[in-house]
């Protein structure tokens, strides 16, 4: 009885993921198109990113030149450029990856003194948090 219990407690889970394999097998892959992310992922990933901007602007003096460039083409820029929105809000993205290419392109200490690492981030921030307010703007207005 006790191996049973398991099994029958899961059967309906594993009765819903073999469906789903099987439709999609059923399925074209082109018809299987992704959503669209709503406002609220939307809201949410613009502020993960503000937060790694955040944390870059307190953090930046004690790393290295290309540690900085690495993290923020990777953990802000990337993210950033993932994103699918439209209007202002996207404007507002694409000025904050904009606006931290010159970070990116650092490659070495001497380049690193060359770009105002502090005045960049913040601009990115100031970006990225117009494109929230946009965001929750546009979600209560939706409302």
């Amino acid at each position: 009885m006790a191996t049973v219990a398991p099994i029958t407690a899961r059967a309906p889970a594993n009765m819903h993921s073999w469906l789903q394999r099987a439709f999609a097998h059923l399925v074209p892959a082109h018809e299987l198109l992704p959503a669209a992310p709503s406002i609220e992922t939307t809201i949410v990933d613009l502020r993960l990113i503000l937060r790694r901007i955040e944390h870059a602007r307190r953090e930046h003096k004690k790393w290295d030149a290309r540690y900085l460039a690495q993290t923020v083409a990777r953990a802000i820029i990337g993210p950033l450029d993932g994103f699918d929105l439209t209007g202002d809000i996207d404007r507002l993205r694409h000025g904050a990856a904009f606006a931290l290419q010159p970070i990116a392109a650092i490659t070495s200490p001497e380049q690193r003194g060359t770009v105002d690492v502090g005045a960049e981030l913040e601009k990115a921030a100031e970006f990225v948090r117009a494109a929230i307010a946009d965001a929750e703007a546009e979600r209560h207005g939706a409302r």
